[in-house]
């Protein structure tokens, strides 16, 4: 349906309720075999406190500022990680995405993402479920599993590599 509409591949992110549907009549046949989406969340609070933040020598983590650009596109063009905390509907602290080139620097920005939103009222995170370190950061946290969703596509597997996906955005629907 979403690749005869727009003639692009589209994936989406199956609740169990809803897979045979969007697999079987909605024209979401391709299922992603090597890993499913976590919806890993809680109402009670989190610290961040059992989280690194030591930074790996010669990184520097700082919050997002557009005047930062020039002098990080100067220096070297790299971007070696990268990621968002925001409000749920209820409340919580929603990571997502938290992108990074290595485990230590993810963790240290889950740190400093927390540490930036001391308000909130819970904590969501959806993962990817081979990312073991991903996995042993929500473990430190005392965040449980609530729910697996499978990746479905319209048309082809999107090739993605996943062990620097530390947590993504809880999208339902995105065609590419």
């Amino acid at each position: 349906m979403c690749g005869a509409l727009w003639n692009r591949n589209c994936g989406l992110n199956a609740v169990p309720g809803m897979y045979e549907v969007y697999r079987d009549k909605a024209g979401f046949p391709v299922e992603e075999p090597d890993w499913v989406c976590v919806k890993n969340q809680t109402s009670t609070d989190v610290s961040q406190n059992v989280l690194s933040n030591i930074v790996p020598p010669g990184v520097d983590i700082q919050p997002y500022q557009d005047s930062f650009l020039p002098a990080m596109v100067a220096y070297d063009q790299a971007l070696i990680g990268f990621g968002t905390i925001k409000e749920s509907c209820l409340g919580a602290g929603r990571i997502g995405p938290l992108y990074a080139d290595e485990p230590a620097i993810a963790e240290v920005i889950l740190r400093r993402l927390l540490d930036s939103f001391p308000e909130r009222k819970g904590f969501a995170m959806m993962t990817i479920s081979n990312n073991m370190h991903s996995s042993s950061f929500l473990r430190k946290l005392g965040c449980p599993a609530k729910e697996e969703c499978r990746r479905l596509y319209s048309s082809k597997r999107l090739m993605v590599d996943t062990s620097k996906i530390y947590a993504h955005f809880d999208i339902n629907f995105s065609p590419f």
